[in-house]
């Protein structure tokens, strides 16, 4: 919430504690999500290879999970920030990687709901 409302010091301030809470408990996917944030907030600060290292750990957690829709996200903000960095090649390919876990999910019969196990009668 405070990088959403331009504090990302403060953001990072809020996850370091979230981070030793969450070193607590054994849940690697919250661990990627505090991360991904941790990368978005160090990218608003200009601290990019910081930013870089942070997403990319959080992308390897979301690929061994399965999770599409982190997955994009992880990939277009690495996208972004490989931009800034003036990798434009890497950020392209970093985009074009994103919009295949999206493709899965607008195809997942979840998002079908024609194919969903779920209809109204």
């Amino acid at each position: 919430m405070a990088n959403q409302q331009g504090d990302p010091a403060g953001a990072l301030r809020i996850l370091d504690t979230a981070l030793s809470l969450q070193a607590q408990l054994p849940d690697a996917r919250l661990g990627a999500l505090l991360a991904m944030v941790r990368g978005s907030a160090q990218h608003s600060l200009g601290r990019l290879k910081e930013s870089r290292a942070a997403l990319l750990g959080a992308l390897e957690v979301f690929r061994q999970a399965d999770s599409p829709g982190e997955l994009a996200d992880a990939y277009s903000q690495l996208a972004g920030v490989d931009a800034d960095l003036g990798d434009w090649r890497q950020a392209y390919q970093w985009q074009r990687a994103a919009r295949t876990p999206n493709e899965q999910l607008l195809r997942s019969p979840a998002a079908d709901p024609a194919r969903s196990s779920c209809r109204s009668r």
